[in-house]
């Protein structure tokens, strides 16, 4: 993990979530990867889903917050889901 997403782990409980609007310099940060988990990480993702909620959304990512980390929060069907990391990869397939 880079020092700048270590920070942001670090942070992740020091202050409310508040959603970020266009033109939010942070929407366009470079998101850093997060690779570690955790009990910051896991609290960060259930606030992230309250606030997901509260504002009536399917998902959220953490940028969104103002946090540039790989991190993202959905309700998939009846599901909800945390994806850490994520990666496109230009040669996917549809499956």
């Amino acid at each position: 993990m880079t020092a700048s997403a270590h920070s942001h782990v670090d942070a992740l409980s020091d202050r409310p979530l508040v959603l970020r609007l266009y033109p939010d310099p942070v929407l366009r940060d470079i998101c850093q990867p997060l690779r570690q988990s955790g009990r910051n990480i896991e609290t960060f993702a259930r606030d992230m889903l309250v606030l997901m909620r509260q504002r009536r959304g399917i998902g959220l990512a953490a940028p969104q917050v103002g946090f540039p980390i790989r991190l993202i929060v959905a309700c998939v069907g009846n599901e909800t889901v945390c994806v850490v990391d994520p990666e496109l990869l230009p040669d996917a397939k549809p499956r």
